[in-house]
């Protein structure tokens, strides 16, 4: 095994062509030699590192192939080969996949006990599988088999700890309409889509109240857009003089005059596009954003997808930061949300377009985020 391994490796060191490793993982992993594809994997991620394209092309058709292998024998050889890499997008990955491919009892072997569920990657692929079995459908706060990462003290220090073990409305209404976990690639889903178009009103008095920190956190969902392709955001928030008149056209009229980059070039002669939404479909385009990603990235996957959702929607909603999912929801629901589409040069119009507006339940504090992304 170690001689036909080197020799894929010398492979691909000399040629960007991963096609050969591909067929023959395939074909020992049906003779029943799952370890031939852990032993390739994790030398392929010793040899060449994680930012190479040799890991990129590699790895994750190892993962998917152990991953969505039917039955429960294949759950242990996965997880060494996750565990073994230890890259943040490969656990991701790998957990979405098991979610949506092996029945929860099936995967009650891999959810370690708490005592082995610290921390490091094994901790974080407990972390994954829970919440991607909690949006695949499972009960995950009632099943008793759910005693290690999500019963541990040890889940307060993860990130996904904040998460409830249950989904809210706006989970559901999300997770109903975006399904990650499946769609490989870039370019399945626009975001953008308005539906109502009005002329633009005299601007309203705003000063800007933007921070770094709450500018991070809107664009929370939109990060990977940026990080990992060619996109931008812009996430900016206000203080109005006087109460909005919450109206289609009042808000039209205040978005020309918050000196917004995404709106640079528009004047008074142009048509601002406009629509009123709901919290749950304002959510819904966060959890997608994040969760499928932009142009040349697969996203954060369900359970980072969700809470980057999460997190993007509480700062727009003005949430504090130690404020409970419960109370994020609370104060969501009390915003008038909108989205907003405009044909200036900033925004690529491609494929990846977002446009958000928050009017809080105050309506003298106003959150935007607007993003884009290019292939």
């Amino acid at each position: 095994m170690g001689d036909q391994i080197e020799r894929l490796l010398r492979g691909l060191g000399q040629e960007r062509e991963a096609a050969e490793v591909w067929r023959l993982s395939e074909r020992r992993l049906a003779e029943g030699d799952a370890g031939f594809l852990v032993e390739l994997g994790l030398a392929v991620a010793s040899r060449y590192g994680r930012a190479t394209w040799q890991f990129r092309s590699v790895l994750p058709p190892l993962v998917r192939l152990l991953a969505t292998a039917p039955g429960a024998d294949h759950l242990e050889p996965t997880c060494r080969l996750v565990n073994g890499v230890a890259d943040a997008g490969i656990t991701r990955y790998a957990a979405a996949l098991l979610a949506t491919h092996h029945p929860a009892d099936e995967l009650a072997a891999v959810l370690l006990d708490s005592g082995a569920a610290q921390d490091g990657p094994i901790a974080d692929l407990n972390a994954c599988l829970t919440h991607e079995l909690l949006l695949a459908g499972a009960a995950v706060e009632k099943t008793p088999w759910v005693c290690g990462w999500a019963g541990s003290p040890h889940r307060a220090a993860h990130p996904l700890g904040w998460l409830p073990l249950s989904l809210t409305t706006l989970d559901k209404a999300g997770t109903a309409a975006a399904q990650p976990h499946d769609l490989p690639g870039p370019g399945h889903r626009a975001l953008s889509g308005p539906t109502l178009a009005r002329p633009a009103t005299g601007p309203a008095v705003a000063a800007e109240t933007t921070t770094a920190s709450t500018a991070t956190a809107i664009g929370a969902a939109v990060l990977n857009w940026v990080e990992d392709s060619n996109g931008r955001f812009e996430a900016r928030t206000y203080l109005l003089a006087d109460d909005l008149d919450i109206a289609p056209g009042t808000v039209v009229g205040l978005l020309f005059g918050l000196g917004l980059e995404c709106l640079s070039g528009l004047d008074d002669r142009d048509r601002l596009v406009l629509a009123e939404r709901s919290p749950a479909d304002i959510w819904r385009r966060l959890f997608t954003a994040a969760a499928t990603g932009g142009a040349y990235r697969s996203g954060e996957r369900g359970a980072f997808g969700r809470l980057a959702a999460w997190r993007s929607i509480a700062a727009l909603a003005g949430a504090p930061p130690d404020a409970s999912p419960a109370q994020v929801e609370r104060l969501v629901d009390d915003c008038a949300w909108y989205t907003f589409d405009a044909d200036t040069d900033w925004f690529d119009r491609v494929a990846w377009d977002l446009g958000l507006v928050a009017i809080r339940a105050d309506r003298r504090e106003l959150s935007v985020l607007a993003a884009t992304d290019s292939d």
